[in-house]
């Protein structure tokens, strides 16, 4: 049995673009998306870097792409707070971007009117060194 699928929702967190309009913007202009470490960035530029590609457990550059501060209120998800450190960065961004598409989709995720939860997915695309 064979079932059409359709995109109709995209949500997506992009370096210089926590929203969909922000990243079609940046390529249209294209933007270099690229930059320094942050300066409050967990990832220490002195202790992990090296010039040179032949180091042993170091990175030969100091560039990358990084996201910008996302905002979240782990109330508004149900989550406690004292709860924050036991889950994985990325898994709360999942939330935040599955969240985007389905109102991109034009569903209100807060209501059940409307849309029937058995024929609508997120499908959830991630890359990078997450915490590094």
């Amino acid at each position: 049995m064979s079932e059409d699928i359709a995109i109709v929702g995209i949500g997506c967190l992009f370096p210089k673009a926590n929203r969909l309009e922000d990243y079609w913007r940046n390529i249209l202009a294209a933007t270099d998306c690229i930059s320094d470490v942050p300066e409050d960035h967990s990832w220490s530029v002195d202790e992990h870097y090296a010039q040179g590609t032949n180091v042993p457990d170091k990175t030969w550059c100091t560039r990358g792409g990084f996201l910008d501060g996302v905002p979240f209120d782990p109330m508004e998800w149900g989550i406690q707070p004292n709860h924050l450190e036991n889950i994985d960065t990325s898994q709360l961004l999942a939330l935040i971007t599955a969240r985007e598409a389905l109102r991109d989709a034009g569903i209100d995720p807060e209501s059940n009117d409307g849309w029937d939860r058995d024929r609508v997915a997120c499908i959830l695309g991630c890359t990078g060194t997450q915490e590094m």
